[in-house]
């Protein structure tokens, strides 16, 4: 066994990074040149300097409670990190064999639970991304679990009372030939687009009343080849260029006209899952089932930063600022990356099953996340613990979006989530209440959810079971 200078430096400087000493943090990583190793971040647990210690602190402690003839040389005195330690015994001994026994009987039941779940198995993606060709798509295998998550706090479920009558709504048919993946409003206008599985960009304009037929839309087709689909579609935050990416890595940009203005050849080597704008628009983040994020310049087509720190495929990014970016995977963690930075900001092993959606509020100070487990949570970079874990889905969860407060303070945010039991449920964050339940009468496979930039309407697009009919759907946001 051999230890480095650079492991323990790398150690050193994840314990100052993880617990918010900023200035330390840079420092010691500009003098120790950590961003110049070939140490891979994303294989470094949490905490794993502490872990160390407490596990090196354990060693000594057994090597100085076992006499010559092997025998354990009985002590009562707790062992300490940096005082010397002097054995004594005394009445309290038979107390702390019984303390003794508790542990390693609570310990066994947790290498019990984790056992139980080795078998498991991430061999799914989204039920979306089925619809089309899967050869070479497959998602990754992740690790095993861990029993980690089962002390994090769980809220309760939606109440009885919760109504489960859907609000009016815009349906837009007659648009796509197939599926419809994925849409994105406009944040300066009143327009929607969608991507489908029949390769075409749709820019819809919605009318402000229900009562106003939705006008035809432009139509964009720039995957035209039959064999590959369009996985994402997002506008930017100026509201004045239109990304669309299609399965086989291709990146188009249009301006709000429909004039096509860049195009991007992309390098990921799978599915793409994700595509996303940072705040000011002059960077696109895109995610994929090879378990690589890739920053990128789109006026230039320059490739700014990729990592893979993902064990397994990533199925989904999102921007908390110009240059912060959070992602979520089959391997059941997220991790906050900064641009310029080599490692994670902070990574949580997030939930018991695959993670498909990870999104930030407008505050940038919680960050959602839906799983398999069919929960969904809310982080903040302050803790390893979530805010509240919202339980009450029959299925996974697939799609989340931030919803409007209740109130002038954001106290009361709320979260929109989608899941594979075919209900879309309506959270306040702060109690962790369901408010509200929108069940379809049929049953529909939903791939995504979008909330207007006023907040007003929700839109959906989905693929109704049994029918050759694919939907796009809007829905008032208003609470009755």
């Amino acid at each position: 066994m051999s230890v480095t200078s650079e492991e323990v430096n790398y150690l050193v400087y994840r314990y100052l990074l993880e617990s918010g000493f900023t200035h330390s943090t840079f420092t010691f990583q500009t003098e120790s040149a950590i961003h110049k190793t070939d140490i891979k971040g994303a294989t470094v647990r949490p905490g794993a300097l502490i872990n160390l210690l407490q596990k090196g602190l354990q060693y000594v402690e057994i090597e100085n409670h076992i006499n010559e003839d092997g025998t354990e040389k009985k002590c009562n005195v707790p062992f300490s990190l940096l005082t010397p330690h002097i054995c004594e015994t005394g009445p309290e001994e038979d107390d702390k064999e019984d303390g003794k026994a508790a542990r390693k009987s609570r310990k066994d039941d947790s290498v019990r639970r984790k056992e139980d779940r080795k078998g498991q198995r991430f061999d799914r993606e989204k039920r979306a991304r089925k619809e089309g060709p899967s050869a070479g798509v497959n998602a990754d295998e992740g690790p095993s679990g861990n029993a980690a998550a089962e002390d994090m706090m769980e809220m309760d479920n939606a109440p009885s009372g919760s109504s489960k009558e859907p609000p009016s709504i815009m349906i837009l048919k007659g648009g796509h030939s197939g599926a419809v993946y994925s849409t994105s409003w406009n944040e300066t206008s009143s327009l929607l687009a969608s991507g489908s599985h029949d390769g075409s960009v749709k820019v819809w304009k919605i009318p402000t009343s229900a009562t106003v037929d939705v006008p035809s839309p432009i139509t964009l087709k720039p995957a035209e080849n039959g064999e590959t689909w369009i996985t994402a579609v997002e506008w930017n935050p100026p509201g004045n260029l239109l990304a669309a990416v299609s399965s086989d890595g291709h990146v188009w940009i249009y301006d709000a006209h429909g004039n096509q203005k860049f195009h991007i050849q992309g390098e990921h080597k799978k599915l793409i899952t994700a595509l996303k704008w940072n705040k000011k628009g002059d960077l696109l983040g895109i995610s994929s089932m090879d378990n690589v994020t890739i920053m990128w310049d789109p006026t230039t087509g320059d490739k700014r930063q990729q990592y893979r720190f993902h064990t397994a495929a990533v199925m989904d990014l999102d921007w908390r600022d110009d240059t912060t970016i959070a992602t979520c995977s089959n391997d059941k963690h997220i991790y906050v990356c900064q641009l310029g930075t080599p490692v994670p900001l902070i990574g949580w092993l997030a939930h018991e099953d695959a993670v498909n959606v990870v999104k930030w509020d407008p505050s940038g100070k919680h960050c959602a996340s839906g799983s398999d487990d069919k929960t969904a949570a809310v982080w903040t970079t302050d803790s390893q613990s979530p805010v509240c874990r919202l339980t009450g889905h029959a299925g996974s969860v697939q799609s989340l979006q931030w919803g409007p407060s209740l109130s002038e303070v954001n106290a009361r945010a709320t979260l929109f989530t989608y899941s594979e039991d075919g209900t879309i449920r309506h959270w306040t964050i702060k109690r962790g209440e369901c408010i509200r339940v929108i069940q379809k009468e049929s049953p529909l496979l939903l791939h995504c959810l979008e909330i207007h930039p006023s907040g007003s309407y929700l839109a959906t697009a989905a693929s109704a079971t049994g029918s050759t009919e694919d939907l796009a759907e809007v829905y008032s946001t208003k609470v009755s």
